[in-house]
């Protein structure tokens, strides 16, 4: 095995790891063990890294995209073969609508945790 897979358990944290693109994900998608996985501000992954993500890690719990600003409704639409999803994360991913959010919470019953707002303000 991989040393990556040997050494990752169940959580993987690399918010704000600004080179992790797709490519990286495709790597990531080779550790079955990983329940917990932050990807927040990581700007230069997609939907296609995503869609890998869901369709390969089938224990997936926990999901932060949060500032991961290229991603859309379609990378979001495909989490719905996480079956296992229980929290997910998207807040400040402006390209992510309402309409996907919605279709995802129907379609995962285990899903009880979403954070998406899309802007953050502050009011003085």
């Amino acid at each position: 095995k991989q040393w990556y897979q040997r050494r990752v358990r169940g959580t993987l944290h690399i918010s704000m790891c600004k080179e992790i693109s797709d490519k990286g994900l495709l790597k990531i998608a080779q550790i079955p063990t990983i329940q917990d996985l932050d990807l927040s501000h990581l700007c230069k992954i997609t939907d296609v890294g995503l869609k890998v993500i869901a369709n390969r890690l089938n224990r997936l719990r926990i999901l932060k995209v949060t500032g991961c600003i290229t991603i859309t409704d379609n990378g979001i639409k495909s989490l719905h073969v996480c079956r296992n999803l229980h929290t997910l994360e998207c807040a400040q991913c402006s390209q992510i609508t309402n309409k996907a959010v919605d279709l995802l919470c129907e379609t995962l019953p285990k899903l009880q945790s979403v954070v998406f707002v899309k802007k953050l303000a502050v009011v003085i």
